[in-house]
């Protein structure tokens, strides 16, 4: 139930906010607000209203000058969904593969640097949190204890509304009855959609899904992996979805297009339930791996399962299997397993999806718009004598400065003017159309090109996809590692300078 909190004047507390709630403020409005760890604090007039836990998160005012309640997100900038959707973005971007590729995309989506730096300070956290509710609200933004299911779109993870069992996947009409449940074909969101069963032989619950699928789920799902993590399928994309009555199983993904569903666990209590014992999130969780397949690569189970329960979450269907994951410093290490593929095991699951949301929560905290961590395009840094620092976007720029100077990222027109030290340019990702199904290469040039360090003394390095690039080297070992798929014999490499060393 939703709840109103008064504040009228002085300094005041507000614990136990949760999605949905309003403050009603009797006299003046928001003048300005800040953090004190994770809690927010509003200036109101002379006085001071402090929500506890809620940075980053959406809170919903209704002040004395206006009608309506606002919502709005109090948090850096840098939502905690974006930081997935970065991660899974350089995902569908790399050539890499294992550990290198997931140390990149903590790079480009991140403050941590590299894949087993967030497992390190996760375990840690774990440990000194000293109980399972105190780690999973304080450091991944897990709400055990309201409405919120966990998806990465929902008010938990930064989102401006609560996700509930019924909302996540919404049914906009109402339910169609197919004539023939033996096969359906049919196109959602440019994907070809064949379902095959038993036909007539299924029962009501069965014949639910089949109508359900056509009516609501397929579209609704695909809407729904595509607002959570930026992945758009394209047209000639396929999924086969064969309905089985008693497989022991809840559903299994094979390839990139086939899903077999099992109709075993499925319930529907009345005429009004649409979600049938959660067959509607399993349909989410087979879709996520279609897109892990199509898109995606390789990924060890954890994070492949993890992905999965993150797009309709599972803090009600797993709440006691995520309590004992997070309770135990010892067991979350164990199953956050980087060695370890496949699927199966529930724990690997629920590990996974606490990581996704402890990667999530850190991020958004650590993120400063104001520090050398960028996060955004055409960003400049003016250099310190400090290691000065920019992860993703394009056209990024360090410049000045001692210090040893480093940019790691996925975009044209990377310029480093290093003065003394030893600096770096990474540039990752590369443009490579079988897999550029999400982001419009007109738009966004993934080419790595006019990659650029303006050194000093020190050692210059850049690592590069793509062409023209160049150090203006001085003192120091200065070198280019360049794969290059548009610069035939490197010939749009250029160094110049002292002690130098080239590779192509």
């Amino acid at each position: 139930m939703a709840k109103t909190f008064d504040y009228t004047d002085g300094n005041e507390t507000i614990t136990g906010y949760n999605g949905g709630d309003t403050i009603q403020i009797a006299s003046g409005k928001v003048d300005g607000y800040c953090f004190d760890g994770n809690d927010l604090i509003f200036a109101i007039g002379d006085g001071s209203l402090r929500l506890v836990d809620m940075k980053g998160r959406a809170i919903t005012v209704k002040d004395s000058s206006r009608k309506k309640a606002t919502t709005k997100v109090y948090g850096t900038g840098y939502t905690g969904q974006e930081v997935i959707k970065n991660l899974v973005k350089a995902w569908t971007k790399t050539k890499l593969m294992g550990i290198p590729k997931l140390d990149e995309s903590i790079q480009l989506c991140s403050h941590f640097k590299s894949i087993q730096d967030v497992i390190d300070h996760m375990v840690a956290d774990c440990r000194a949190a000293g109980d399972a509710d105190t780690f999973l609200k304080k450091y991944c933004g897990i709400i055990l204890n309201n409405n919120d299911i966990g998806a990465i779109t929902g008010w938990d993870a930064g989102g401006l509304r609560v996700k509930t069992p019924k909302n996540t996947i919404p049914k906009k009409t109402p339910l169609e009855h197919l004539d023939d449940y033996t096969q359906a074909s049919f196109v959602r969101n440019n994907v070809t959609i064949n379902i095959s069963s038993t036909g007539d032989s299924l029962t009501a619950d069965g014949k639910k899904v089949f109508d359900g699928l056509y009516s609501w789920w397929a579209e609704g799902v695909l809407n729904l992996i595509e607002e959570s993590y930026g992945v758009k399928f394209r047209t000639g994309n396929e999924i086969n979805i064969a309905l089985t009555p008693s497989a022991s199983y809840w559903a299994h993904t094979s390839g990139n297009k086939d899903v077999t569903i099992s109709l075993r666990h499925t319930r529907f209590k009345n005429a009004e339930d649409y979600q049938g014992n959660g067959v509607d999130k399993t349909i989410a969780h087979e879709f996520t791996h279609i897109a892990q397949a199509l898109f995606m690569g390789s990924l060890p189970q954890f994070l492949k399962e993890g992905l999965a329960d993150l797009t309709c979450g599972i803090d009600r269907r797993k709440t006691s299997l995520i309590k004992k994951v997070a309770g135990d410093a010892d067991k979350l290490k164990r199953y956050l397993d980087l060695g370890k593929s496949g699927t199966g095991n529930p724990n690997y699951y629920a590990a996974g999806f606490i990581f996704y949301r402890y990667l999530a929560k850190q991020a958004s905290d650590a993120y400063d718009s104001l520090s050398s961590y960028a996060w955004t395009d055409n960003h400049l840094t003016s250099g310190t004598s400090k290691a000065d620092f920019i992860t993703k976007g394009k056209a990024v720029s360090i410049s000045g400065g001692k210090g040893n100077d480093s940019i790691i990222s996925h975009g044209a027109k990377s310029a480093l003017d290093g003065g003394i030290g030893n600096d770096f340019i990474y540039n990752g990702y590369r443009y490579y159309e079988p897999t550029n199904y999400f982001y419009n290469a007109t738009d966004d040039n993934f080419r790595s090109n006019l990659s650029t360090i303006f050194g000093d003394a020190g050692n210059d390095y850049i690592s590069n996809i793509g062409d023209k690039v160049s150090i203006d080297a001085s003192t120091g070992k200065d070198f280019i590692s360049n794969g290059n798929d548009y610069c035939v014999g490197g010939s749009c490499i250029t160094i110049s300078g002292s002690k130098l060393k080239k590779s192509t």
